[in-house]
């Protein structure tokens, strides 16, 4: 799915507020490690501890929170569902 189309913009319309703010910097990542991808998702698994960021974003109306990774050379996914599900955002 190409973030260009907006996929997700009338179930998160703040997704890419979020992004613009993980671009300036105003939006921090997780933790300083990264994002471990414990859930072995084929599409991050080939990149070294530390490449993704892992960002939390709370206000989308749900009991999880909306995942955002950012990949070391800007690439960007997204899981609305604790990564059960993950989507590729063309940013």
């Amino acid at each position: 799915l190409e973030y260009n189309k907006r996929p997700y913009q009338n179930g998160y319309p703040k997704v890419e507020q979020s992004i613009n703010a993980i671009e300036s910097g105003a939006l921090k990542p997780r933790n300083a490690i990264g994002y471990l991808n414990r859930e072995g998702h084929i599409l991050l698994n080939s990149k070294p501890v530390g490449y993704w960021q892992e960002y939390h974003l709370l206000d989308f109306g749900s009991k999880l929170p909306l995942r955002i990774l950012r990949g070391g050379q800007g690439e960007y996914f997204l899981s609305p569902d604790h990564y059960k599900s993950i989507v590729q955002l063309n940013y």
